[in-house]
């Protein structure tokens, strides 16, 4: 599925900036207290599910005022959508630049209204339901009339970023950030084929084939017919896991590269 996915800020990656010493808790050279509820969001993703909250406590080295404690709770929201979804209304647009090969999944953030693999008029409907469904949940916490801004801001995990701020006690208050980021998978059926006599067993089999035990669930997830081309789309859930330990983003990502290159053989579809 082609998708265009909303997420707070953070990253487990040892060399990623939100494990800076400067704002984090170490309890010795490789080993911190969670900084950032975000770093668990990918395995989410991975096991199948596009809208989720995540919540869990943080530890965090940071400024003393009446607005910062070291130890608080932090909410993650998620939605991720395919192209149906985000352009319902607008079937003649398009999720991705032209340019953009899923394939080699070079991207960039040279353009600071977009993406590069994004088009910008995926990236402006995006933003509009992200603000929109965030300033709904701050009026209901803080009151309907609550006087709001929002404030461009860079993260180096999503882009474009947003801060929210709310005018409380004669200040404003920061009270969330936010971004967009990216996330797909799904196929183009070749013309002899139509989502209704293509044979999922047949693509289940493959999927077996190449991912062997670490393959825990594959799902049907979705079917979509193009209203102009007539195109026919499938999109597959695949949950990836090992019985006796952690797979990394890495191993996963290179399975699934090998389950789409061996399904673009074995049925001539397109990976969208």
């Amino acid at each position: 599925m082609a998708n265009i996915s909303y997420s707070d800020r953070g990253s487990g990656a040892e060399d990623h900036p939100s494990r800076a010493k400067s704002d984090c808790y170490y309890i010795n050279n490789k080993t911190l207290l969670r900084a950032h509820m975000t770093a668990h969001q990918i395995e989410l993703l991975c096991s199948g599910l596009d809208n989720f909250l995540m919540i869990g406590d943080v530890y965090r080295r940071d400024e003393i005022d009446s607005t910062h404690f070291p130890v608080f709770h932090q909410v993650d929201a998620v939605r991720s959508q395919r192209k149906e979804q985000l352009l319902a209304d607008h079937p003649d647009l398009e999720l991705f630049e032209a340019t953009f090969d899923p394939h080699t999944f070079k991207n960039s953030i040279s353009d600071p209204m977009k993406q590069s693999c994004h088009t910008l008029e995926a990236t402006k409907l995006m933003e509009a339901q992200l603000k929109n469904h965030l300033i709904g949940l701050v009026k209901i916490l803080f009151g309907e009339n609550i006087k709001h801004r929002w404030v461009n801001a860079y993260f180096p995990f999503t882009h474009p970023s947003w801060e929210l701020e709310i005018y409380y006690e004669k200040n404003w208050l920061e009270v969330l950030g936010c971004g967009i980021c990216i996330n797909d998978i799904s196929f183009w059926l070749p013309p002899n084929l139509t989502i209704d006599n293509f044979t999922s067993n047949d693509f289940y089999d493959l999927v077996r084939n190449v991912g062997g035990d670490i393959i825990e669930q594959v799902k049907l997830k979705d079917k979509f017919v193009h209203p102009k081309s007539k195109k026919h789309s499938l999109c597959y859930s695949i949950v990836y896991r090992h019985l006796e330990r952690t797979l990394t983003q890495a191993e996963v990502n290179k399975v699934h590269k090998m389950i789409e290159r061996a399904a673009e053989g074995a049925f001539n579809i397109v990976i969208r």
